[in-house]
């Protein structure tokens, strides 16, 4: 009888892990924290790398006992690099965090972790990946713009700065950017309609001297855009990123291809401070729109993600 019992039990065992995986079912599957492939160290001082460690170590340990992932796993790395230059006010540094499913397939245990999205979350300090990377550092004084790029006017939402959000793949994936800073400042500024002119004028100067032709007429839109009165030119430049190398004129606010040229603003750093302080952080949320797994595992983020606990890691 014990037998008979045995092999009845064996027969239901089978019978159970040879049922076929679902989406449902693994949509909650408890699901795990796994280190990933760690990012680069460069120009990091070894007390400040050492303190900039011991940082995000914190911050994922604060993260993962808040936030159960389900229905995923995710693989965090964690980057310290920055140029050789001495002038950075603050070392850039963050942890990144990649949510991958848990997806049915046909082999013996009947689900695989897919091996990538376009789902991500990103802490980064001192670093806002918009705007071509702004940095706690001037600008080089070769960047080929002379300024980086902001296309969406910050506002100060839920408290904190709202950076705007990007929609790509047809609709499919959105990219939105907050920064969370002492006092709400920003840490850059946005170039007057003047400085922008001069910029462009200096620009096309040298491209006249080096042989090109048909400058002309830009260089006199510019020359007269300069006459008007210094209360016109004191304005916030709204420019159009098709009409970078000319010039044509300024846009409105929101108007379509508008961009406002924006630099680092080193008024704002405490340059008293080591180089691993946060002197300001910003979070990256990049998701699949639609999907109930990851829309559930984002909000599961953002809660431990408070603008109140990012704000308390900053440097007083």
């Amino acid at each position: 009888m014990k037998i008979f019992s045995l092999l009845l039990l064996l027969s239901g065992w089978q019978l159970l892990s040879a049922q076929p995986c679902t989406n449902e079912a693994m949509a909650v599957k408890a699901g795990k924290w796994k280190p990933g492939i760690q990012g680069s160290i460069r120009n990091i001082a070894k007390a400040d790398l050492a303190r900039e460690k011991a940082f995000l170590t914190a911050l994922q340990k604060k993260i993962s006992t808040g936030y159960a992932p389900a229905g995923l796993e995710v693989h965090y790395s964690t980057v310290w690099s920055k140029g050789p230059e001495l002038s950075y006010a603050g070392d850039p540094y963050h942890l990144a965090m990649y949510l991958l499913r848990y997806l049915c397939d046909d082999s013996p245990k009947g689900y695989y972790v897919e091996y990538s999205s376009a789902t991500n979350v990103v802490v980064a300090v001192n670093q806002l990946f918009i705007m071509d990377n702004l940095l706690a550092a001037p600008l080089p004084a070769d960047h080929f713009r002379g300024y980086l790029r902001l296309f969406k006017k910050p506002e100060k939402k839920d408290g904190a700065i709202y950076m705007g959000t990007e929609t790509t793949d047809n609709g499919n994936v959105k990219e939105e950017n907050w920064l969370v800073t002492k006092g709400d400042t920003l840490p850059f500024r946005f170039l007057s309609r003047k400085e922008y002119l001069l910029l462009t004028k200096s620009k096309l100067e040298k491209k006249s001297k080096e042989g090109e032709t048909g400058l002309k007429a830009y260089l006199d839109k510019v020359n007269e855009q300069l006459k008007k009165p210094e209360q016109e030119l004191a304005r916030t430049a709204v420019c159009n990123w098709n009409d970078e190398e000319r010039f044509t004129g300024f846009l409105a606010e929101g108007e379509r291809f508008s961009f406002y040229p924006v630099l680092p603003d080193m008024c704002y750093y405490n340059k008293g401070l080591p180089k691993s302080s946060a002197q300001f952080i910003s979070v990256k949320y990049k998701y699949s729109v639609g999907n109930a797994v990851f829309v559930e595992n984002i909000e599961g983020l953002r809660k431990v993600l408070s603008f109140d606990y990012l704000r308390s890691l900053l440097a007083k």
